[in-house]
């Protein structure tokens, strides 16, 4: 029971899978191990042929329901199980991340505190394939502005919003697949209050595999489809309208990093570019100067970097959560 003497609202979480038996059983363990008194948990496969319906099959008597059956990518996956969900509270989960002890009941009752709040979401720890800790993310609290010229990010593993959000603005875009937190966050933000915590709930697990490495390339155009739908629209707020340019120059900016991170130098400089044309200010960013110095360093020296700079941290901090 709440501190206001009502009930603990169900909290729907979703699960999309595909191929993940390596992580999959930590991440369902995070969920069900949360021990939250109104849980409903749906895991929406995609057909997986690794082991991964093994262990779905395996905690099988405490989840809400499953399925596994070829889809349309995550996005689909994770609209499956939103709607066959019918808690209060919403969020997905993906398979390859984690839950922290408490994350859930201490999401509810912040939601309880914050009855204006649509959504509210908390920090996340970085941790690597063989689950040590690399880092925080970088967190900042919630502004529209902030969220749409890429200056923040919300971290989507401990991202929660109430059932009348999503009545509202309805579920993920199925034609990205990359970007489609951002895009839903924009969504949110455009219509209703969210609120951040710092305090880290969640762990976002970075691999060589994963959307942030070797997929990276991917994320800036769909940054650039995801403004034009925005800003082709017949009307939009004055907030927005005013943001457009420096939207874009946040679309290229992260763009660039993506290009920098799968290693392709040609075209992550092409973006640094078009991302200073959009807005000059950037020039101003140390951020800005500290990619480009990067991406001007060429392909070998910047992966040279990285791995240093991962083996660092690996020895330094792997004992530290």
């Amino acid at each position: 029971m709440l501190s206001d003497g009502s009930g603990w609202p169900k909290v729907s979480i979703v699960t999309p899978s595909y191929n993940q038996a390596q992580y999959l059983e930590m991440t369902i363990r995070s969920v069900l191990l949360q021990r939250y008194p109104n849980l409903e948990y749906w895991i929406i496969d995609g057909g997986s042929t690794d082991g991964s319906v093994d262990i779905i099959k395996k905690y099988e008597p405490w989840l809400s329901g499953w399925v596994s059956e070829k889809d349309g990518g995550q996005s689909d996956a994770i609209n499956k199980g939103l709607l066959r969900s019918t808690g209060d509270i919403l969020g997905w989960l993906n398979s390859d991340d984690c839950y922290l002890q408490g994350c859930l009941a201490t999401t509810v009752k912040e939601f309880s505190k914050q009855p204006l709040a649509g959504m509210i979401y908390s920090n996340v720890q970085i941790i690597d394939e063989n689950d040590h800790y690399l880092d925080l993310f970088p967190w900042k609290p919630y502004s529209l502005e902030d969220q749409v010229t890429q200056r923040m990010t919300i971290p989507q593993p401990a991202a929660f919003w109430r059932r009348e959000v999503m009545n509202k603005v309805g579920v993920l875009r199925t034609d990205l697949h990359y970007a489609m937190d951002y895009e839903y966050w924009i969504r949110i933000g455009r219509n209703f209050e969210i609120v951040g915590l710092e305090k880290p709930m969640a762990q976002f697990r970075q691999t060589t595999a994963s959307k942030g490495g070797v997929q990276s390339s991917g994320w800036g155009l769909e940054y650039l489809r995801i403004l034009d739908g925005i800003y082709n629209a017949r009307s939009i707020e004055p907030v927005m309208s005013r943001l457009r340019k420096k939207a874009y120059a946040g679309a290229y900016y992260r763009g660039a990093e993506g290009y920098l991170t799968a290693n392709n130098i040609l075209e992550a400089r092409a973006w640094m570019g078009r991302s200073v044309k959009n807005d000059l200010s950037l020039l101003c960013s140390f951020h800005w100067w500290y990619v480009m110095l990067k991406v001007m360093s060429g392909r070998h020296v910047y992966a040279m970097l990285r791995s240093l700079k991962k083996t660092i941290r690996k020895n330094l901090k792997r004992d530290c959560y």
